[in-house]
């Protein structure tokens, strides 16, 4: 047998669920049978305004068919007056601003302010969507940082493995002039690889010249720019240049063989 008592302010005839029978019965049965303390249940932890129990059991206890719990307590979550979260094994109710429904305990006739109330449940589901959106910015930002790595990573492999500097591992310096380089071609990390790869085909193509280009390594090559110009060196490589220089230097060795 339930002992003790729980408050009813007399501003409940203003709520509007107060004449839908169903729902405002359910709300009642949920305040009355509601934990008024802290407790634990099965090893789990139930706070001050839960209730463990389930369709069938809410069925059971207030007369209403199982249908009609479901859809009174759907009402009751969409207007945020519960919360319910469900489990293969029960379901745990929580009555939203059950302290203020009933207070300390002390047994006084302040009213309950409908505003306050509503102001109250507000500035909680603002705080937790506040809550989810920095957790989902945390997620995005990990998932950017993973990719940026990927790139780097590749950028970073793909020209250690041409004949050009040698270096031991990808440093900072190194990440920030790839960065610098992906900001000049729509981020597009096969455009940096091309790129160093005609470095070290050029190189090749002139070891004999006496004008041949120097070997950069990664951080110059990608995030310095060329003397005197505002373009980085690496530019000299992009795909109108280089074809333009490699068909001139083709034609120009061909000449030369044409002499000897």
């Amino acid at each position: 047998m339930a002992i003790g008592w729980v408050k009813s302010h007399r501003q409940i005839t203003e709520w509007e669920w107060y004449k839908d029978i169903k729902t405002c019965h359910l709300f009642q049965h949920l305040v009355l049978t509601a934990n008024h303390e802290d407790t634990t249940w099965r090893g789990h932890e139930i706070k001050r305004g839960q209730k463990i129990t389930s369709f069938n059991h809410l069925s059971f206890e207030t007369g209403l068919s199982v249908q009609e719990v479901r859809t009174a307590l759907d009402k009751l979550v969409a207007t945020h007056e519960v919360t319910h979260e469900p489990t293969s094994q029960y379901s745990l109710v929580t009555v939203q601003n059950y302290t203020i429904y009933q207070g300390n305990g002390d047994n006084n006739n302040t009213p309950v302010n409908k505003q306050s109330t509503r102001q109250s449940t507000n500035n909680q589901h603002a705080s937790q969507h506040a809550s989810q959106q920095q957790t989902r910015s945390k997620e995005e930002k990990n998932e950017k940082n993973i990719k940026n790595e990927t790139i780097y990573s590749s950028v970073y492999e793909h020209y250690k493995s041409l004949p050009l500097v040698k270096h031991k591992t990808l440093t900072g310096d190194m990440k920030k002039a790839i960065d610098k380089a992906l900001k000049e071609y729509n981020n597009n990390a096969e455009v940096l690889k091309r790129m160093a790869t005609r470095h070290a085909d050029k190189l090749e193509l002139m070891k004999e010249d006496n004008y041949c280009p120097t070997k950069r390594n990664l951080t110059e090559f990608y995030g310095q720019k060329k003397y005197e110009s505002t373009a980085l060196i690496c530019s000299d490589y992009d795909d109108g240049v280089y074809e333009q220089w490699h068909e001139e230097h083709m034609a120009k060795l061909k000449k030369w063989e044409e002499l000897f």
